[in-house]
């Protein structure tokens, strides 16, 4: 189990940080409308955006143009932009931050010993013939 979360975790970086990357320059969106009032979730410089505001009337994906959007380091709330308006702000760092942090734990926790080394405490075991690490008490193989 693992070996499958750490490795899922550098997928999910790597995912992460292309998408921050490929952010700066451009950005992809989506709007629905959920309960009567539209909203969007877009990807754009950096980070995610979730805008919700009454006057919005499309749905579907958009695209735009990355220049546009003001972006910072921090998340940021934006509130009484107009009628019943508000954006929410995610850089994309805070993300990748959550899931390298564990991920880097878990390779570190799943590292093997090298060769001639016991396999529980990591022991060298050079010289040692009487088949029993003399650190920790495990019967070597």
């Amino acid at each position: 189990m693992i070996r499958f979360l750490k490795w899922a975790g550098l997928v999910l970086c790597i995912v992460i940080f292309v998408v921050w990357v490929a952010s700066i320059w451009a950005g992809i969106g989506y709007t629905c409308s959920y309960g009567g009032q539209p909203r969007t979730i877009s990807v754009v410089r950096g980070g995610v955006y979730w805008f919700r505001s009454t006057q919005q009337k499309d749905t579907g994906v958009v695209h735009f143009h990355a220049a546009s959007f003001p972006h910072g380091w921090l998340p940021d709330y934006h509130g009484g932009l107009g009628p019943g308006a508000t954006i929410w702000y995610m850089p994309l760092w805070c993300p990748l931050i959550l899931v390298a942090l564990p991920t880097a734990y878990l390779y570190n926790r799943d590292r093997r010993p090298p060769p001639g080394h016991c396999l529980k405490c990591s022991y060298d075991l050079t010289g040692n013939v009487s088949g029993v690490c003399p650190e920790c008490g495990t019967k070597l193989l």
